[in-house]
């Protein structure tokens, strides 16, 4: 029997600005806050910076049904941020990975629609541009977990 009474956990959640650091052990250190306020966001590190990546956050009304294009970048060296190029699509809940300095936004969904995604969202960060592979997922995923592994080529055949 269905449990009419649960409450959405998206709905009650809170996005924050918070950055920090920290150094063992168990000291945290403050750092500038970040340019918008999200959650269920993505991150990577390409070269030194901090790549923020999509989730989700408020809308101008202060609602939090939103999807957040937006990256941000972090740069540790200076406790700065710049702007990124915005994603094509929102995605939060996603997994996140990086090889050979293109970042991979991988399944996760839209909170405006609800519904989650079979896209990868693909970043060149030399060309600084976003593209797209819709994969063939058994089902589109939410929470996707990924990693890159660089095989051996001695253990790599086209047999496979």
């Amino acid at each position: 029997m269905a449990d009419n009474n649960q409450v959405d956990p998206m709905k009650m959640a809170s996005f924050i600005d918070a950055n920090q650091s920290t150094k063992p052990p168990g000291q945290t250190y403050d750092r500038k806050q970040m340019p918008s306020s999200r959650g269920f966001h993505s991150m990577a590190v390409i070269k030194n910076k901090i790549y923020i990546i999509g989730g989700h956050g408020m809308d101008d009304r202060g609602g939090y049904d939103t999807d957040l294009l937006d990256v941000d970048i972090y740069l540790p060296g200076t406790d700065t941020y710049e702007k990124g190029r915005p994603m094509l699509r929102g995605q939060g809940c996603s997994g996140c990975t990086v090889l050979d300095g293109t970042i991979y936004v991988v399944g996760g969904g839209s909170r405006v629609s609800g519904q989650p995604t079979n896209v990868i969202s693909v970043f060149d960060s030399v060309k600084d541009s976003w593209g797209e592979v819709v994969m063939e997922f058994i089902e589109p995923m939410y929470g996707a977990g990924c990693c890159s592994v660089l095989l051996p080529a001695d253990i790599i055949t086209e047999d496979v």
